[in-house]
């Protein structure tokens, strides 16, 4: 891939989030993020023991990742599943 290619690769995927995310009022990312804590809340410990990890992450994961490189993809999981997809989710309501 040349880096011709991989600039419009990199513009294309900066419209697109931008598209996401230009629509929604602060207000509604707030009350997403409101949502993300309570999720972590109500099943937090639980989908980290089901992820394998030894307890919830701190700091997004990242203090997992520094000690233990092989629990990166279980980290982001949680991340994904606890943070992004229930505060874009409820936003975009």
């Amino acid at each position: 891939m040349n880096r011709n290619s991989l600039t419009e690769a990199m513009k294309r995927l900066r419209h697109s989030l931008l598209a996401l995310a230009t629509p929604i009022p602060m207000l509604a990312w707030l009350v997403g993020g409101l949502a993300a804590v309570a999720a972590e809340h109500i099943v937090g410990n639980l989908l980290a023991v089901l992820l394998g990890l030894p307890k919830i992450p701190v700091l997004f994961g990242c203090i997992v990742m520094m000690k233990t490189p092989l629990l990166i993809p279980s980290a982001a999981a949680y991340g994904c599943l606890i943070y992004l997809i229930p505060t874009v989710g409820v936003a975009r309501l």
